[in-house]
């Protein structure tokens, strides 16, 4: 038999009070307030034993209210359990809620942690849904309005639009307290970070800002891919401008970083490039980069290492790698053949960090294990073409390749990126070069066969002739394109053919030739397309002329693989830099490099369109386009 005690009104209230200060204290105790960078230190965070206090505190007094404030104080509590990624307690909390029951600025701040709640699952795009949602659009409610751009900033960083998630936390900082500010400052430093440097250029031209202005000027240091040296006298230099800039708060690492890396800099580099047989001229082209930026770095002032090549044309990989080990090598760059890198990656135990120049297995974890991967990819120009169209606010994709290797898994690339932002693959169209079915297998694409057949059937039961203008499928809003330039001449008129010329086009940096040629070219205009930061006007590596001599001189292959050679050498002392600091990009000759998750070097490049036949630079957004506040 169960028991029943019965607890007087007065007292029921002053239980929950205490229930619920229990329950925060048991998460302030209990959930650890520290974060774990990449390079596995663990640092207290002041900020988030702040927040979970001002947590209890709004619990608590949600206790001693009712109705609709006693609401907004939970609703505002939940955001900030959300902001320490204590998402089960801020669920918890949320149950005890009714939807249908928000009025007034409780709507918002419903809608934002919704929001929140998105973001925690990684779903961008619901996230958007509840923050353009009018609840929040058309919220007068400062509270609701502060919250809202940060969210939307970390809804933007999800999908990688930094400039755009940028905007909106400088949107949100004139309405924050002081501590606030504090993690805005951190949010704001983490996506500069992130951002390449076309994008900081672009702001540093539009804004005013003298918070924002300095934090640029910071970031580019940053990204510096000069001596170490001169990087850290530039720290020094942008300390004394910038006094009182809150960005002294996150100079220190990075200042820590580069000083340890000038201290555990190789002393001796094994270079690891095939001399004869097919790959020959590449490495030849590779190694002539990699000596042009050592001489370039030498004459500027800064430390170089004793460089010691080594021939793998016909060695075995693992073996030439003890040899140079046992030589004194501290770091081997290379090799450059696909299969010699698989079997260093398969390898468990490496006898000195290795940077391959080329890619094996991608998305296969290091583990503990010194090794990095950095080639020229299809791959992260693939994802960065995902990217941009979620970006211009595109969803459903069409892919259309050639049947072969590197194309396919740029199209595998593509899709993995655009499904991970919320978009869809609806359609892909393989085409045989030799058996030139461009046509047939863009109109299967494209669906156009199916609509030719409906208006015949009409025809025959009406028994005369039917007026009809054919359509393409409805459920595509644009075109991911992984083909040669050659391909792609073939391509883009037969996807107007198809009624699909109005369809914008995303391209990897293939469809370009290398030489302009405005007579031969103008059937790929509105193509976007990623490219070579040569391509630029005002593309100012100091390496500019060297690259583009060794373009007009040797083609365009050829360049590539030379500022291949230049950004391995530029790397070489970056690593534990990259490793650590997650998501910094350094400015490269072939774009801007940063390391993800399994120590692979990514590229992302400029943004170009065909114009009359003629590449021309995309601007930089100089604002996001999705904010409606």
């Amino acid at each position: 038999m169960t028991s029943t005690i019965k607890i007087k009104a007065p007292f029921k209230k002053a239980i929950k009070s205490l229930v619920a200060v229990c329950l925060i204290s048991g998460l302030l105790a209990g959930c650890g307030n520290s974060f774990i960078n990449r390079s596995g230190s663990t640092q207290s965070d002041p900020l988030a034993t702040q927040s979970m206090a001002e947590v209890q505190q709004l619990l608590s007094s949600a206790e001693q209210s009712t109705g609709e404030e006693q609401d907004a104080l939970r609703l505002d509590a939940v955001s900030i359990l959300l902001e320490q990624q204590k998402t089960d307690e801020a669920k918890n909390i949320l149950q005890q809620l009714s939807p249908n029951a928000q009025t007034g600025s409780n709507q918002g701040r419903y809608a934002v942690v919704q929001a929140q709640l998105a973001l925690a699952d990684m779903n961008a795009m619901k996230a958007f849904d509840w923050l353009d949602s009018p609840a929040v659009i058309n919220n007068s409610d400062s509270q609701v309005g502060k919250r809202a751009y940060a969210v939307r900033a970390e809804a933007y960083a999800l999908n990688k639009e930094y400039r755009a998630a940028i905007d909106e936390v400088m949107l949100a900082i004139p309405l924050q307290t002081e501590r606030e500010k504090q993690l805005s400052y951190q949010k704001l430093w983490r996506y500069l970070l992130n951002a390449d440097t076309p994008t900081l250029d672009a702001m540093a031209a539009n804004t005013s800002d003298t918070l924002l202005t300095g934090y640029i000027q910071l970031a580019n240091i940053v990204k510096q891919s000069d001596n170490i040296e001169s990087q850290l006298q530039a720290f020094a230099n942008w300390q004394q401008q910038w006094p009182n800039h809150p960005g002294h708060q996150q100079l220190p690492q990075t200042q820590q970083l580069l000083s340890k890396a000038t201290q555990e800099r190789p002393r001796k580099v094994a270079l690891l490039l095939p001399r004869n047989g097919a790959l020959k001229v590449a490495g030849n082209a590779i190694e002539k980069g990699f000596f042009t930026a050592y001489f370039h770095a030498q004459r500027s002032g800064g430390q170089v290492p004793e460089i010691t090549p080594y021939d793998t044309t016909s060695a075995d990989p693992l073996a030439l790698l003890n040899q140079a080990a046992a030589e004194g090598a501290q770091l081997a760059i290379g090799p450059l053949r696909k299969e010699a890198v698989q079997q260093l990656q398969n390898n468990a135990a490496l006898p000195i960090p290795v940077m391959a120049l080329n890619y094996a297995n991608r998305g296969q974890t290091a583990g503990n294990r010194p090794f990095y991967q950095f080639g020229l990819s299809a791959d992260d120009e693939a994802r960065q073409a995902a990217r941009q169209a979620i970006h211009d606010g595109h969803r459903f994709a069409v892919v259309i390749t050639p049947e072969s290797d590197w194309a396919i898994r740029a199209s595998e690339a593509f899709q993995q990126e655009l499904q991970s932002l919320g978009g869809e693959v609806v359609g892909i169209g393989r085409f045989n070069e030799a058996n030139n079915n461009y046509k047939a297998v863009i109109g299967r694409l494209m669906n156009v066969n199916a609509s030719n057949a409906r208006a015949l059937e009409i025809q025959r039961l009406a028994g005369k002739d039917v007026q009809f203008s054919g359509r393409r499928r409805q459920d595509v809003d644009f075109v991911f394109l992984a083909a040669s330039a050659t391909q792609s001449r073939l391509v883009k008129p037969f996807l107007a053919y198809h009624f699909a010329g109005d369809l914008p086009v995303y391209a990897t940096a293939n469809v370009f030739s290398g030489i302009v040629n405005p007579q031969i070219d103008h059937d790929l205009n509105n193509i976007r397309f990623t490219g070579m930061p040569w391509l630029k006007d005002d593309f100012n590596d100091p390496l500019k002329d060297q690259i583009v001599k060794a373009r007009q001189e040797n083609g365009t292959s050829y360049a590539q693989l030379y500022v291949l050679g230049i950004d391995a050498f530029r790397l070489y002392d970056r690593l534990s830099q990259l490793a650590s600091l997650s998501g910094t990009q350094i400015s490269g000759a072939s774009g801007s490099l940063t390391m993800n998750q399994y120590q692979e070097i990514e590229r992302t490049q400029p943004w170009y369109i065909f114009k009359a036949g003629t590449p021309q630079r995309l601007p930089t957004m100089t604002f996001n386009q999705r904010n409606t506040q």
